[in-house]
């Protein structure tokens, strides 16, 4: 689960070298970093894990916001983890969005 996490960032032409504190593990790696239309970011690394982010927080609206190269996924908007396991919960959870 992630639910914690600080960035430091130093800037390369076409990647950043990030470190993550993820429930207290550093992970140093080189990443991809793509913008995206929404106005977020997609950031890959080489093991194949995608995280989506929103002004710097954990946010996807259409699918998991976290995809683990071990199929494991996860749910967040605006830095929140949702209980969700499958997409068909996330969807039924957005549906009620208008409540939240």
């Amino acid at each position: 689960m992630v639910d914690k996490w600080s960035e430091n960032t130093l800037h390369n032409t076409k990647t950043i070298r990030t470190t993550y504190e993820i429930e207290s593990v550093l992970v140093n790696k080189m990443i991809k970093i793509s913008k995206l239309s929404s106005g977020g970011e997609l950031h890959e690394y080489p093991n194949g894990d995608k995280w989506w982010f929103l002004n710097g927080k954990l946010h996807r609206e259409n699918g998991p916001a976290v995809e683990w190269i071990n199929a494991y996924k996860e749910w967040c908007i605006n830095g929140e983890l949702l209980p969700c396991t499958t997409q068909k919960q996330f969807e039924q959870l957005m549906r009620l969005k208008a409540f939240w």
